[in-house]
């Protein structure tokens, strides 16, 4: 068995460690971009809306998840900076990414509701 120094971390650790703020994350952003009302589309469009919200809320998930993992990580090796600094730009990913699925619904309910 190997032995592992204080500051090792094992990446099924980074994971059980993140996930509940991963699905904090997702059951945020599913309410943000309004996930069960899907805007009705038209037939000539090439993807439904709430394909495109999903994969927009997977994608925020995951990074914050990534980059919460890292923050951990970099708590573990005692750099409170760059931990400050990821921690702050998942949370600032998350806004992003939550403001453009809100944009692109925007911009399908006046594609197809004038």
């Amino acid at each position: 068995m190997l032995h592992q120094s204080p500051n090792s971390i094992s990446c099924s650790r980074l994971v059980y460690l993140t996930r509940p703020i991963t699905l904090a994350t997702m059951y945020v952003t599913h309410h943000v971009t309004d996930l069960p009302h899907p805007i009705p589309l038209t037939n000539q469009s090439p993807y439904r809306s709430w394909e495109v919200t999903l994969s927009v809320v997977t994608s925020a998930s995951m990074a914050t998840s990534l980059a919460l993992s890292l923050t951990v990580l970099a708590l573990r090796l005692n750099s409170f900076a760059l931990s400050f600094i990821l921690l702050r730009a998942s949370s600032a990913l998350s806004v992003a990414l939550s403001t453009i699925a809100g944009l692109d619904r925007e911009r399908e309910r006046r594609r197809y509701h004038h």
